[in-house]
């Protein structure tokens, strides 16, 4: 395994180059060249200009500006922010907190609540409980997740005052105990993480599940565990569900990088100080520093993901071995 490990970190390792390539390449496409970025609007003087285009090389060449920027990449120096005036890998850490406690929740909600449905509903195909499912499904996947965000702020937040608007906890919280800052904090979960993040990544795995557990529990060892007397329940919950959980592993695996971009909606409709809505005002402030380095972060992210979802084959099936 470890063997297998290393091997794949060291094929990932082109990948990762590639898109650091792509991502400072397209950086330099910016209308107005990348030293507009750089040069403040009030500086007015040529030798001024000139001044600052040589001061962060943007004279050289781009393959030389490239192999610098690599490099110093590799000593874990993503530059400067050119809005905030900090580190960028500072700013990364400081946000990746407020996103895990938006995702992590989400995972949670999405997997404990579409295992159980998409098993039923594999094991009774087309019931009442099977055709909810799908439809619901249908319905939550087609709809933009912005959309069931804002719905949700109106309906619960504006209209009844169930939950807060926005932010990530109550300002001026009286008394505040851990029991009530955490129910506090569950609160402001809701909208961002249970609804804009959790009902349409719920509703896409509760489809693979059905899909994987429909198949699965027509296999003739299921039959002989069937015909050998083994209860129903044992024989789906303990048999067949860790067999049809193979395929759905790849897809959690892999969702966990690109609930990171959920969380830019999420995060900007709810106001959540997380990395999404660092990555948003990034972008808007042209801080091109800031955005390569959340695009190289979600990139480590993709590949981190495929190679838990490997090691996760082999912990739900002994037969597979990486040798």
């Amino acid at each position: 395994m470890i063997v297998y490990l290393v091997r794949r970190s060291i094929v990932a390792l082109p990948l990762l180059l590639g898109i650091t390539f792509v991502t400072f390449g397209m950086m330099h496409l910016t209308p107005g060249g990348i030293s507009a970025v750089f040069i403040d609007a009030r500086v007015r003087g040529e030798e001024d200009r000139l001044a600052i285009i040589r001061h962060f090389g943007l004279d050289q060449p781009f393959p030389v500006r490239y192999a610098r920027w690599l490099g110093r990449i590799v000593q874990g120096d993503f530059g400067h922010s050119l809005v905030q005036r900090r580190p960028v890998l500072e700013l990364i850490v400081e946000r990746i907190p407020a996103t895990l406690q938006l995702t992590i929740p989400a995972i949670l909600v999405s997997v404990l609540i579409a295992i159980p449905i998409g098993v039923l509903s594999a094991v009774r195909p087309y019931s009442i409980v099977d055709n909810l499912a799908t439809l619901s499904a249908f319905i939550f996947v087609s709809t933009p997740s912005f959309f069931l965000g804002l719905v949700a702020i109106i309906i619960f937040s504006v209209q009844l005052g169930w939950l807060p608007i926005s932010g990530m906890s109550t300002v001026g919280l009286q008394d505040p105990t851990w029991w009530t800052v955490f129910i506090d904090r569950l609160r402001h979960l809701v909208i961002p993480a249970g609804i804009v993040l959790g009902l349409g990544y719920t509703a896409g795995l509760i489809r693979y599940v059905r899909s994987s557990m429909f198949e699965v529990i027509r296999q003739d060892y299921i039959r002989t565990a069937h015909a050998k007397g083994v209860r129903h329940r044992v024989v789906i919950w303990k048999h067949a569900l860790r067999n049809a959980l193979l395929p759905v592993v790849t897809i959690l695996g892999l969702w966990f990088p690109f609930l990171l971009g959920g969380a830019v909606i999420a995060e900007t409709i709810s106001a959540w100080p997380g990395m999404g809505r660092l990555f948003v005002a990034a972008v808007f402030a042209r801080d091109f520093p800031l955005v390569l380095g959340i695009n190289m972060l979600v990139a480590a992210l993709v590949v981190v993901g495929n190679l838990l979802a490997d090691v996760s084959y082999a912990l739900l099936d002994p037969r597979i071995r990486y040798d």
